[in-house]
């Protein structure tokens, strides 16, 4: 079952989120940024973070934080190495596309990179589609996808 964050958890979303950043890529400013206040860079608006738990511990992650008016950026999604194989990612997702469409957004748009190809596979799975991408928003980021909500009919 998903959880909604929980001050207690924000140590578990950074530790999640860094497993992978630092084993992949390096620390960009607005990591160190958004770990520091998920409650206000993620959460602030109509923004979330949520979780899977095993055992009563997070083992993957993911957010959404207001992009423009109309829409959410997923942010920060990771899952623990050893509960992978799982499907939390895809799980993940499908809630944060809920949750978007409970709260009257009309889109998600996500920042990855090539190399990440299971990733891009789950994205394009459920219906995210490549958009062009924009210098600077994040060093690390080659891809920018994004899925119109309510183009979205299957549950996969």
């Amino acid at each position: 079952m998903i959880q909604t964050y929980r001050p207690q958890w924000k140590g578990d979303f950074e530790r999640l989120n860094r497993a992978w950043i630092e084993k992949l890529f390096v620390m960009e400013p607005q990591d160190y940024q958004l770990f520091n206040d998920p409650e206000n860079e993620v959460i602030q608006g109509d923004g979330m973070i949520f979780f899977i738990l095993e055992e009563g511990s997070p083992v993957a992650t993911a957010g959404v934080k207001p992009y423009g008016e109309h829409g959410f950026e997923l942010v920060k999604m990771a899952v623990d190495e050893k509960a992978r194989g799982k499907g939390y990612a895809r799980q993940l997702c499908m809630h944060a596309i809920d949750f978007a469409k409970q709260k009257g957004k009309e889109f998600i748009v996500l920042y990855t990179h090539s190399s990440l190809t299971p990733a891009l596979a789950l994205y394009k799975s459920l219906g995210f589609e490549n958009v062009e991408v924009e210098n600077g928003k994040y060093a690390r980021a080659d891809v920018k996808m994004q899925l119109n909500i309510w183009k979205v009919t299957k549950n996969p």
